[in-house]
């Protein structure tokens, strides 16, 4: 990805890169990977690189002079390695491995922009664990079209008693202005009348509520990329997911036993949410399918369909 920052345009690499199984097929690959990463730099034709995530590659690994070689040739640093000392990214489902083989590097000048680097142990969504870290540069906004959406909610929680009283206010005076149909009180009306009679008068409260909501609630802005919406987590893995960081986090407190109820407790919720996860990947249609039938049978289409029921 490149991004137009106020120091330059910046090419931002997330990546994972094959692991070391030993044998000259895996040495092959991995150089191959570094080579391919290598004229992206070069095609882009940037100054300032910044490259995360998986290298599959520590210090006493073979690969590392390979990776090595690739930060000399490309005069960029393991921004990691020069702020952390003795973490762990890389933990085996079973708990008996764990390794530092994901990695930071990035050009000088970025390197020195780099502040706030963390291993984030609390965070429970693979066998890695991912890095948390700042870059003081600002990005440059573009005006075009995006898979980001802001979406504004009403702020309750941040309401005191006069944002209260006014909302009251404001909502009485404009339901004083909405005439009560006086044919759904007449039993020689007939029913449809007045179901359509209901359904308008219903309608006219609800807009309302949504105008003095909207008027006098303070309202906040929440942004969310379409990309990263895994459907199906709040239903089916949040709760897990808990569960397995609570068990990770108790596991590193207790010196990463392995064996115990400890040891057992992280690797069974971690294939449990694992599994959560697996699951609403392969189903993703399905959910959908569920969720709107569900919100069909649940939200009548009327205020008159649903006085009947």
């Amino acid at each position: 990805m490149l991004i137009d920052t106020n120091i330059g345009p910046l090419l931002l690499v997330s990546l994972y890169i094959p692991t070391n199984y030993g044998d000259d097929d895996s040495l092959e690959k991995y150089i191959d990977c570094l080579s391919k990463l290598e004229a992206i730099i070069i095609d882009t034709e940037v100054a300032h690189v910044l490259i995360a995530e998986d290298f599959n590659c520590n210090i006493q690994s073979r690969f590392n002079s390979e990776l090595c070689k690739f930060l000399s040739d490309n005069e960029m640093t393991m921004s990691d390695t020069s702020r952390l000392n003795n973490v762990c990214t890389f933990v085996s489902d079973d708990g008996s491995k764990c390794s530092w083989i994901d990695h930071v590097l990035a050009s000088a000048c970025i390197d020195r922009l780099i502040s706030k680097m963390a291993v984030l142990d609390n965070v429970i969504v693979s066998d890695h664990k991912p890095f948390s870290f700042s870059v003081n540069c600002n990005i440059l906004v573009k005006n075009g079209n995006s898979s980001q959406n802001t979406v504004c909610y009403e702020h309750w929680s941040s309401c005191n008693d006069d944002t209260h009283c006014n909302y009251e206010i404001f909502l009485d005076n404009l339901l004083k202005q909405v005439d009560i149909p006086t044919d759904i009180f007449n039993s020689a009306s007939t029913e449809v009348y007045s179901k359509n009679s209901l359904d308008r008068f219903c309608g006219n409260i609800i807009n309302c509520i949504k105008l003095a909501v909207s008027t006098a609630i303070p309202q906040r802005k929440c942004h969310y990329d379409q990309q990263f919406n895994d459907f199906g987590w709040n239903t089916y893995v949040k709760e897990k997911h808990d569960f397995a960081r609570d068990a990770y986090l108790s596991w590193i407190h207790s010196g990463k036993p392995k064996f115990g109820i400890v040891f057992d407790n992280m690797k069974r919720t971690r294939a449990v949410f694992k599994l959560a996860v697996r699951y609403c990947k392969n189903n993703i249609e399905q959910m959908k399918a569920y969720a709107c039938a569900d919100y069909q049978i649940r939200i009548p289409e009327s205020f008159g369909e649903m006085s009947t029921k």
